[in-house]
């Protein structure tokens, strides 16, 4: 080697070799997320000796990240990931220059001439919109991918090269499950609709009232709820007795008791399994008396209890209702908050914020009859949004893909990595050392259970790129649309967009352009957007009519096929009657859903099979951001189902 290396990488020159180390030091590295992977990712590479590391991430700092990503500390709370992650891996290896993006990978800064500037990009993201973003980007720019995900004691390394294996998008990812806001506001069975429903009641009491979904303003018909009278907290001058015996429990009775009547009454849930019941109003002064006791004894922050751990407790009915109250009186006697009323918002590392609303929740799963109710710290987990993560889990899964990126930067002929070459095929014309570098890359999935191999770490041959792929391949599109019916915006907006992903998007029909996104674009083009699509310029989109459909990153044909709404219905899919369209044949969205509900019974088989604390393991997540006509909520986790299937057909 030419240039002079420190001592300290004379045990990875002897392991690797001086010339392909020497690739690993000059290699030019992207890392996409500085979350609990991303850490880890950032701590193997420092220790590897690579000498120029770029990191990307949008988020700062949580409270709830401290556990599991080493590299932050309490002082760095609230700063950005991407710039506390970076300065402090260089700590590690002063020979390492990390430059961070404080910024969204989707910004238009981070683009395909972007990525090309790279060796390898390491994937370190938790949601499914940034990793197809990120997966495209890298196919486009032809520079391998190394994509990897943890839930639990699951996990997964996934390697994408274009032409080479599957990429992100090559199978159907389960979609998120969608509440509509009646189920939240009427009819809840679940934990996480109780959870919901508190904290929009927390928005409701304390914060923008009528952004909540439980307001109900003058000008709405009907007969308004019985808890909207009570909404307008106390007066500052309001005694301890006022805040809790007099307005509290006038509050928790309007909520729990007779609000549940009156609907009782309505026959509202005269087809329920089972009808709610409202709260006894004994049971409500008797906790107001216990409330009012506790809170003339301190006045201040009430603590929720005095044992240690317990976070971990499930409150009975009554300690709900107490420190249901117990948070009213502390809203009360807080100058600061009490500046703030009207204008708060929920955060999960607000011990009073966290208190009121697992104990709203749990008084709601009490009358509606769900069980068992939850702990602090259970309801925590799914009101923040927290995917129980494992470090260890997170330490093995960066080991893997920094050590399958070194494979990838050392190959004899890395060279194909950028290629675009196929080299997954059975022609005989591919050389020996393509197939070679082709079966250095393997899938490889972290078990919570060993294989009947013994194994907690299962290596699977990466597949080719799938045939119907219409990222990653050339596979044409069908789309089944009444095209007299919908509009260009229907198909921009609700199909390109909304379930393709694409971006700012140039559709052409034939050799004219019918729509077009971007600087460069005409202005007219927003207005084409209300035209039926068979009204479009250029003849109009009909049955039969083939689409191309680009954006920076990718291009793909759309055949269209004319299918009248009737038809449409009579699938009786509800995500088709909300849209409108068909993505595919009807055999083939049988066969996807078929295909998403048996990797759900697995992910599900596999949970009952594994020990009692294995609950944690698929947290159900909220969306906070979720559209105001339905809640949304995801469950992470879905490389394990895909896992277990595999390692089963393996062990058999």
């Amino acid at each position: 080697m030419s240039a002079f290396v420190p001592p300290r990488y004379g045990s990875l020159i002897r392991l690797y070799g001086s010339e392909n180390y020497d690739k690993i030091r000059k290699s030019r590295i992207l890392v996409v997320g500085a979350g609990g992977i991303g850490c880890e990712i950032l701590k193997n590479l420092a220790y590897l000796g690579v000498a120029h590391v770029e990191l990307v991430d949008l988020d700062t700092i949580d409270v709830s990240n401290l556990n599991r990503q080493f590299l932050f500390r309490p002082e760095h709370v609230g700063k950005p990931k991407a710039i506390v992650a970076g300065s402090v891996a260089v700590g590690f290896n002063s020979d390492m220059h990390v430059q961070p993006h404080y910024d969204n990978i989707k910004s238009s800064l981070f683009s395909v001439d972007f990525i090309s500037t790279f060796s390898i990009v390491l994937n370190a993201l938790d949601n499914l919109d940034a990793r197809r973003h990120v997966n495209r980007l890298c196919l486009a720019a032809k520079v391998p991918l190394i994509d990897s995900g943890t839930t639990g004691y699951l996990g997964q390394v996934t390697p994408i090269v274009k032409g080479m294996t599957t990429c992100y998008e090559c199978y159907p990812k389960a979609a998120q499950k969608v509440y509509p806001i009646c189920t939240i506001r009427s009819t809840p069975d679940k934990p996480v609709h109780c959870i919901v429903w508190a904290k929009e009641c927390f928005k409701l009491l304390f914060g923008n009232s009528s952004e909540s979904m439980l307001f109900e303003d003058e000008t709405s018909s009907g007969e308004k709820s019985t808890y909207m009278s009570l909404i307008a907290f106390p007066a500052e001058a309001a005694s301890v007795e006022e805040v809790i015996t007099q307005y509290g429990c006038a509050l928790v009775t309007a909520l729990f008791d007779t609000e549940i009547q009156k609907r009782i009454d309505m026959g509202v849930y005269k087809t329920a399994k089972h009808i709610p019941f409202s709260l006894p109003s004994e049971l409500v002064a008797d906790a107001g008396r216990t409330a009012l006791m506790i809170a003339l004894q301190q006045q201040g922050e009430v603590a929720p209890h005095g044992t240690q751990g317990w976070e971990l407790i499930v409150w009975s009915v009554k300690d709900c209702i107490v420190t249901f109250l117990l948070c009213l009186f502390e809203l009360s006697v807080s100058q600061r908050d009490r500046a703030l009323l009207g204008s708060l918002s929920f955060d999960k590392d607000d011990l009073w914020a966290m208190r009121f609303v697992c104990a709203a929740a749990n008084l709601r799963m009490h009358v509606f009859h769900i069980s068992p109710l939850l702990s602090y710290h259970d309801s925590k987990g799914i009101a923040g949004n927290i995917v129980p993560a494992i470090s260890t889990t997170n330490a093995i899964v960066a080991g893997i893909q920094v050590a399958q990126a070194v494979k990838i930067i050392t190959a004899a002929d890395a060279s194909l990595y950028r290629g675009g070459r196929s080299v997954v095929s059975s022609d005989s014309s591919a050389s020996a050392s393509s197939k070679e570098l082709a079966q250095t890359l393997c899938h490889t999935y972290c078990l919570r259970l060993p294989t009947r191999r013994g194994l907690y770490l299962q290596p699977l041959e990466a597949e080719g790129p799938a045939a119907a792929c219409y990222v990653c391949g050339t596979a044409q599109i069908s789309l089944q649309i009444d095209t007299e019916v919908s509009t260009l915006g229907d198909l921009v907006l609700k199909v390109l967009k909304g379930k393709l992903a694409f971006g700012e998007v140039t559709v052409m029909l034939g050799s004219s352009v019918i729509f077009e996104e971007g600087e460069d674009a005409d202005e007219d083009m927003q207005q084409s957007l209300q035209l039926k699509l068979n009204c479009c310029p250029a003849g109009g989109v009909v049955g039969g009519t083939v689409l191309c459909v680009e954006d920076a990153t990718q291009k793909a044909q759309v055949l269209v096929k004319h299918v009248p709404s009737a038809l449409l219905l009579e699938t009786g899919s509800e995500a088709i009657a909300s849209d409108m369209f068909l993505l595919g044949d009807q055999d083939a969205f049988a066969l996807q859903q078929a295909n998403i509900a048996k990797a759900a019974e697995s992910k599900v088989n596999e949970s009952s099979s594994s020990n009692s604390n294995s609950d944690n393991d698929d947290i159900i997540v909220c969306i906070d951001d979720a559209p105001q006509e339905s809640v949304v909520v995801e469950e992470k986790g879905d490389y394990g189902s895909l896992k277990r299937k595999r390692e089963d057909d393996l062990d058999v």
